[in-house]
């Protein structure tokens, strides 16, 4: 996977994959990116994934699926959903 995003920081897609897979939930960056919410990412950026960003955006694109990413709700949704419901 690395190969074809090569600027992405190998942390950040782990990270990402941790949370597409286990529903967990990642860190700023992470949420920030996955949250469509970029001022926010680059606030919470460290030097290697601000400059990976490019590769970090086309990996969410086609690589995860639509779901999980595109706003702050679709991704409380998403580690959410894995929560055993409660009977009461």
């Amino acid at each position: 996977m690395t190969d074809k995003y090569p600027d992405a920081p190998v942390h950040i897609l782990d990270s990402i994959n941790r949370y597409v897979e286990h529903r967990l939930q990642p860190g700023g960056f992470v949420t920030a990116v996955l949250s469509n919410d970029l001022v926010a990412a680059f606030r919470a950026a460290d030097t290697d994934s601000e400059a990976g960003l490019r590769d970090i955006l086309k990996y969410i694109r086609w690589e995860i699926p639509s779901p999980c990413w595109g706003s702050r709700a679709k991704v409380e949704a998403w580690i959410n959903d894995s929560k055993p419901q409660q009977n009461h």
